[in-house]
């Protein structure tokens, strides 16, 4: 009878061992994995309430392509009084927070902002002889 007791208690010791390693495994995974899923898309749609009904296509735009190549500040900016960039992208805020609606104190539509954005850049790399991405309307706002 002692023998079986110390087997049970060995395998109670056991399974509690396994127990704390699944949970943290689980712990571990939740770490890893939590970033990810609260990290921006790769490809999104830049199909937004502000923006209204649509004469044409929503632009499929490629975050990580843009990414690799540009400063983040370039786009996720948050200008102060001065216009000095402070960035923007540990914000989290949306670009329709500061361009949803009209035109208001100097902030672009939303709309306008996009266009203006990615044209001018698209448009200023095209100057420098540098690898550009679409600049007519018909080339972002494609069906896909």
């Amino acid at each position: 009878m002692y023998q079986l007791y110390r087997r049970s208690d060995r395998k109670g010791i056991f399974m509690s061992r396994v127990k704390f390693a699944n949970l943290i495994l689980a712990i571990l995974l939740f770490a890893l994995l939590d970033p990810l899923a609260s990290a921006q898309e790769s490809v999104m749609m830049l199909n937004h309430r502000q923006l209204g009904s649509h004469e044409r296509f929503p632009v499929r735009f490629d975050h990580e392509l843009h990414a690799g190549k540009l400063d983040c500040v370039r786009c996720h900016h948050d200008y102060d009084e001065y216009r000095n960039n402070s960035g923007g992208e540990d914000k989290a805020r949306s670009c329709a927070e500061c361009h949803g609606g009209s035109s208001n104190a100097g902030v672009l539509p939303l709309k306008d902002a996009f266009h203006s954005q990615c044209m001018h850049c698209h448009q200023k790399m095209r100057a420098h002889n540098r690898e550009s991405g679409p600049v007519m309307c018909g080339e972002c706002h494609t069906k896909r």
